[in-house]
C-alpha cells in the first residue's frame, strides 16, 4: 500500500487553498511552500522509490501549467498548487489522482453553476461565485488530494 500520511498532514492546506481560491480567486504561495516542505520532510524520514518519478511528473506539470498560465488559460497558484500536491501522491496512483482531479474539476463546475444562483452565496461576496468566467480550479485540485487517501484505501 502506498505511504499516504503526507497527503492526509497536506489535508488543512488542501482546505485553505480551497476557500482562499473561492474567496479571492487567488492561492497563496505559502501554501505551496507547505507542501513542498511537506514533502522535502517526508524524504527526509524515508526516500520514496517514487521519487525521481514524481519529480518527472510534477515537472511536467509544471512546464505544461506555465504554458497554460501564459496562454491565460489557468492561474499561477493552481499551477503551483497541482505540481507540489504531486510530490505527495505516489507514482502508482497517479492514474488514479487523475481520475479524482477530472472528478473534482466536474463536481466543482456543477457546484459553481448552482450555488452561483443562490441569492445568499452571492451575497457573500466572494470572487469564486461572482458571475464571469473565472473559475477557481484550487477547489479541484483540493478535493483530488483530499480524496485520494479514501480512494487508495477503498480500492485496496
Amino acid at each position: 500500500m502506498e505511504n499516504l500520511a503526507p497527503l492526509a498532514l497536506a489535508a488543512p492546506v488542501l482546505l485553505a487553498a480551497a476557500v482562499f481560491d473561492l474567496r479571492h480567486m487567488r492561492i497563496p504561495n505559502a501554501l505551496s511552500v507547505v507542501l513542498a516542505t511537506i514533502f522535502a520532510a517526508a524524504c527526509l524520514a524515508t526516500l520514496p522509490g517514487d521519487f525521481a518519478m514524481r519529480l518527472i511528473v510534477a515537472g511536467s506539470v509544471l512546464v505544461l501549467g506555465a504554458a497554460a498560465f501564459f496562454a491565460g488559460l489557468v492561474g499561477a497558484g493552481d499551477v503551483k498548487l497541482l505540481t507540489t500536491l504531486l510530490l505527495l501522491v505516489p507514482a502508482a496512483g497517479m492514474p488514479v489522482f487523475a481520475l479524482e482531479f477530472s472528478a473534482g474539476l466536474a463536481v466543482t463546475m456543477a457546484a459553481l453553476f448552482s450555488l452561483k444562483r443562490l441569492p445568499v452565496v452571492a451575497g457573500l461576496g466572494w470572487r469564486g461565485f461572482a458571475p464571469g468566467r473565472e473559475f477557481p480550479m484550487g477547489v479541484a485540485i483540493a478535493l483530488a488530494g483530499l480524496s485520494h487517501p479514501w480512494v487508495i484505501v477503498a480500492l485496496s
